[in-house]
């Protein structure tokens, strides 16, 4: 099986809005597909009032892609949440139900959001009005709850024995995460919205420095600007609300309801805070759920869920919803004070492609007047004064720099941004890379890294090479009184309690050992020689032989995979003491059935179910049913090293002569000879920083020989 990665953007490619990737995986040991987000578009979504339809992601597509096994979500913003309730409702009528992960903050705000939606009727519009929409979008919400499951900044949850996502912190708003995902070795990293920039309400994104993901996927929302200082811009800000209030102005602020709108609160309130003469002036915040984030701190800041309270001949500050003036409060309120040069109209974020407020920047830039339809007042122009001055949590190009050299990528997909300044940021991208001047892009030039900009429904296929890895270990060891004639040469070996049943990208040599340990002291003293990272413990094996101490136990299958399994039990004695012990009575034999439960009991941590059902008194057995999970004691080498891999083999068949392995038997098994000069001969050995060996590439002969092994004498 060829492994494959496969992104396939359903929305915020070449786009700023309804963030939505399918992320398709296909490799040894882990198949599926999953999620990035799920958002609408919030410019078409404000100027539709009729459907929800036209600003969802492109659903249709997942007709043609593989099911969803998980959905992740970055943050509550609408362009990156808000298409979930159409899409689990879809999936809920096919009985598909599927776990939505996010940080408890932006399940918090979640909530909130979607209670708003709900009580204006934003859920669901093209239904047509009463119980039957209202409960439709009732119970879409209540699924996406019942699906949530809660991951936390810096936490790794293992979904499968190959899947694991990781949450990093994204500093976009509260709660607002960047996903790793790990499918067995081959890394996907997603940023959603982020900001490397620190400030008085978050701190910046917590990049995972050095870790080189086969993915990188990050949104190019802001192109190749670059954001003035932030000192800059706090001085610019309080001075534009200042000049404006003096003249007997309003100055009013289009804001989400929650996310920057609390670093610009916190501003203007300390500011307020430390100049007495400016405490004349209110500063109102009208939203449904913005005084749910109300800090301790904040003195002058009035909230407020509708625009009724405000006064309209005072001069005053207004922080208002929705962000790009499609619709609401601040679309009603930009209409009326609209058409005064006293008022000034303050962008401190985003208008994206479509909207109302990207409409005027483009006319403000160009120096021409806007004029406008009114709802209340007909067909108006637009006087007030338009100050675009940059607050967004978005990344900048210099950001985008900071991000790559830090987490330093193999594939980079650009995506949250227009076409336009998609298509700069990468030719500026490629022309720092090979022209140098930029250092914080000169690994790019080493590792040759590709810049890729889908469309939406575009098929980005990544065909992942078989990799062959073996751990390198940093000091020599000697395994005393446990596996004394398995010595640890500089080479360097690894122990494993591991699935052997599991198939890794990684090519590994699985060979049972007999130890003289009860499993429990095994796994102990197999951490204290290798620490806890060197040894894990996984279940589903099919079978294993260890000595344990005096008793050997035995685990076998039927001739028919469909048959139980056995476990057999036997003493190791002499002749003259078995003889003795065939003489015993039943309360004896009863006693010996008791102490292999005993024995048994060991186990039950790693998850084995044993069940005693019988014993044999003329072959000293007994005979145990169990379930098809048991644990297996693994050596694991360096395949690149192969005179350990002789060393190993020897060891393990030490007490068989008739089978001694020398570099000519294995080689005629394997039917040649093996392979690995010539990886190393070509320079395709790599060492990480963390001691892994790679050899890259696919070396289909060599891969068949390790697979050969696995299959005698694994």
């Amino acid at each position: 099986m060829k492994s494959k990665v496969t992104v396939t953007p359903l929305g915020a490619a070449k786009e700023v809005g309804r963030s939505c990737y399918h992320i398709e995986y296909e490799r040894v040991g882990v198949k599926g597909a999953f999620l990035f987000d799920c958002g609408i578009n919030p410019s078409i979504s404000e100027s539709n009032s009729l459907s929800d339809v036209p600003a969802l992601p492109f659903f249709d597509l997942l007709t043609d892609l593989q099911p969803i096994d998980f959905i992740l979500i970055t943050h509550f913003h609408n362009d990156h949440a808000s298409g979930l309730p159409s899409l689990i409702s879809a999936m809920r009528r096919q009985d598909k139900i599927v776990p939505i992960y996010m940080t408890p903050d932006t399940c918090k705000v979640l909530r909130d959001n979607f209670r708003d939606m709900l009580a204006q009727g934003k859920i669901f519009p093209q239904l047509p009005k009463g119980l039957e929409r209202n409960e439709a979008a009732v119970q879409a919400v209540e699924w996406i709850f019942q699906q949530y499951k809660p991951i936390s900044f810096n936490e790794t949850l293992k979904l499968t024995n190959n899947l694991q996502i990781t949450a990093y912190s994204a500093g976009h708003v509260i709660g607002a995460a960047m996903y790793n995902v790990n499918l067995n070795n081959f890394q996907v990293f997603y940023t959603g919205d982020y900001s490397m920039e620190k400030d008085r309400h978050l701190n910046s994104a917590d990049v995972p420095k050095g870790l080189k993901p086969d993915i990188l996927m990050t949104e190019g929302t802001y192109g190749t600007l670059c954001h003035s200082k932030r000192t800059e811009r706090e001085a610019k800000f309080i001075e534009v609300c200042i000049s404006t209030l003096k003249k007997g102005g309003k100055v009013l602020l289009p804001v989400f309801s929650v996310g920057r709108v609390q670093e610009l609160i916190s501003i203007l309130d300390w500011h307020w805070q430390q100049h007495i003469e400016l405490q004349q002036y209110k500063i109102y915040y009208i939203s449904s759920v913005g005084h749910k984030y109300k800090t301790q701190t904040e003195k002058y800041i009035t909230y407020a869920e509708n625009e009724k309270m405000i006064s309209k001949n005072e001069p005053s500050i207004i922080f208002c919803t929705p962000g790009m003036l499609q619709s609401g409060v601040s679309r009603k309120l930009f209409e009326e004070y609209g058409v005064s040069d006293k008022n000034t109209l303050l962008v401190t974020g985003y208008g994206a492609s479509g909207s109302l407020l990207h409409a005027l920047l483009q006319k403000e830039r160009k120096g021409e007047v806007l004029r406008l339809n009114s709802a209340q007042s007909g067909v108006i122009e637009v006087k007030m004064k338009i100050v675009e001055l940059s607050f967004s949590a978005h990344s900048d190009y210099s950001q985008t720099c900071d991000l790559l050299n830090q987490i330093r990528p193999k594939n980079l997909i650009l995506i949250h941004g227009s076409r336009g300044a998609l298509d700069n940021l990468e030719q500026k991208l490629k022309q720092d890379i090979k022209t140098g001047v930029n250092e914080q892009l000169l690994f790019a030039q080493q590792s040759k890294m590709e810049i890729i900009i889908p469309e939406i429904g575009e098929r980005v296929k990544f065909d992942v090479a078989q990799i062959v890895q073996a751990q390198w270990l940093k000091q020599d060891h000697i395994v005393q009184n446990v596996v004394q004639e398995l010595v640890v040469k500089q080479q360097g070996v690894e122990f494993q309690v591991i699935d052997q049943q599991s198939n890794k990208t990684q090519i590994e040599l699985k060979l049972g050992i007999d130890v003289r340990l009860q499993g429990n002291k095994l796994l102990h003293m197999l951490q204290t020689s290798f620490g806890s990272r060197s040894v894990t413990l996984k279940a589903g094996c099919q079978w294993f032989t260890v000595n344990i101490l005096e008793l050997m136990l035995t685990f076998q299958r039927g001739t028919d995979w469909n048959e139980y399994r056995r476990l057999i039990y036997y003493r190791k004695q002499t002749d003259s003491v078995l003889k003795q012990e065939m003489k015993t009575t039943s309360k004896e034999s009863e006693a010996n059935q008791q102490q292999i439960k005993k024995l048994l009991d060991h186990y039950k941590e790693y998850n084995i179910d044993i069940q005693v059902i019988g014993y044999d008194q003329l072959t000293r057995e007994i005979v145990a049913e169990f379930e098809k999970s048991c644990n297996y004691l693994q050596v694991v080498c360096p395949i690149q090293h192969k005179e350990v891999i002789y060393y190993i083999f020897n060891r393990i068949l030490k007490d068989y002569q008739e089978t001694q392995l020398t570099k000519n038997v294995l080689a005629d098994l394997l039917e040649g000879t093996i392979q690995v000069e010539d990886i190393v001969a070509n320079n395709n050995l790599i060492r990480n920083d963390d001691g892994y060996w790679f050899v890259d590439g696919e070396d289909h002969a060599l891969i068949n020989q390790l697979q050969k092994i696995l299959q005698v004498w694994g």
